[in-house]
């Protein structure tokens, strides 16, 4: 929905509050799925897992700004709210998110995937000793890969047989039914 219509239904609704006339029925929001963010915040992500019960993948081609940026709109700077709203997306738990600045939210089953690619030497600045007993390190995947020459440069765009796979992949687990009580 624009501003625009908001600022003109919430016009609307005042006129008939002071006439005691009747209330205008309330815009609907249009919904957007998505299968994946880049740039977001843990809180933005909560509202589109509202829109998208199917979850979501979170990439980023660099994790390190993603592990940095947690707990960043945070005002105490903490990303131990932002972690531990993390550790529940792991097995899809639910997440209830109420807040004075906007409409709470329920999801049921919060499920995100995150995805990315960081250097290996910045894994133990990204990473505290908390992290590991807190479960939220070992829920990551790692997977080293190293190249035995460097890549010629191409012009070759990713298209082809590569990119169809990776579409058939995506369009077989979008295809995917849910699980018990609509669970992801």
């Amino acid at each position: 929905m624009n501003h625009y219509k908001l600022r003109e239904w919430q016009s609307s609704f005042a006129r008939a509050q002071r006439k005691n006339d009747t209330l205008p029925n309330k815009p609907i929001y249009p919904t957007w799925e998505q299968i994946y963010v880049e740039d977001s915040t843990t809180q933005a992500v909560g509202s589109i897992l509202s829109n998208n019960p199917r979850g979501i993948l979170w990439y980023r081609d660099e994790l390190s700004g993603l592990l940095a940026d947690l707990g960043r709109y945070d005002n105490k700077g903490s990303d131990g709210g932002d972690k531990a709203r993390l550790l529940s997306a792991y097995d899809c738990g639910a997440w209830k998110v109420s807040r004075s600045t906007k409409d709470a939210l329920h999801i049921p089953h919060a499920c995100v995937s995150i995805f990315g690619t960081v250097q290996p030497d910045l894994l133990p600045s990204l990473f505290k000793h908390k992290d590991t007993v807190s479960g939220f390190l070992p829920r990551f995947l790692f997977i080293r890969c190293e190249q035995e020459a460097p890549p010629l440069w191409t012009s070759e765009s990713f298209d082809g047989e590569p990119a169809d796979h990776i579409h058939g992949f995506i369009h077989q687990a979008l295809d995917l039914n849910f699980g018990p009580e609509n669970s992801p």
